[in-house]
């Protein structure tokens, strides 16, 4: 049985970071890509997103593709492909997703035992301001506050996770190796 690795956790806590790491140890992983109706922008990296209308997605949840999604910040719906997961695991591969912190029983639910979920939180949740800043200098005052509260409201779905990972200021290595150490139990437990 393979397995489904899901990273979530609050804005800027380095969920994009533990992920582009794995990714690298673990090449032969899939990486699903969440469906947005959003605009690209011109910040957005390469296979981060898959960009479609929202009478698309609208079309998509009506006939049950997208089966688990959220609103984020921007007003705008992320949502995840049940084909793209059923395919990557009839494969045979393992699959890793960043999802928003409500999405995570929406995988159990669909997946069972097949999901691992793994919450990334702060050192210490008054450090995000400065890392949202660092990550995007742009930013409003206002979207900067909607962040911080947005956040606080994630953190309540850290109870619901298998795992929680602490990623400390400055020094993501241990976090990364924490996870890791996560991937290969997971994945060991499954070959007995």
């Amino acid at each position: 049985m393979n397995k489904i690795f899901i990273i979530s956790g609050p804005s800027g806590s380095g969920k994009d970071t533990i992920l582009d790491a794995v990714i690298k140890k673990h090449p032969d992983f899939f990486r699903a890509i969440s469906y947005t109706d959003r605009e690209k922008r011109q910040d957005d990296k390469p296979d981060t997103y898959h960009f479609i209308s929202s009478n698309a997605f609208d079309e998509f949840l009506k006939s049950g593709e997208i089966f688990e999604w959220e609103f984020a910040r921007d007003h705008r719906r992320y949502g995840s492909s049940r084909q793209e997961i059923q395919d990557a695991l009839d494969q045979g591969k393992n699959i890793i997703k960043i999802v928003g912190p409500k999405s995570f029983p929406n995988f159990k639910n669909i997946f069972g035992d097949q999901v691992v979920g793994i919450f990334i939180k702060f050192e210490d949740i008054n450090l995000l301001k400065t890392r949202i800043k660092k990550n995007r200098p742009d930013i409003t005052h206002e979207d900067l506050e909607i962040r911080f509260k947005q956040s606080f409201a994630d953190m309540e779905f850290e109870k619901y996770y298998d795992y929680s990972v602490i990623n400390p200021e400055g020094n993501p290595q241990i976090a990364i190796s924490e996870v890791e150490n996560i991937i290969s139990k997971d994945l060991l437990s499954k070959r007995n």
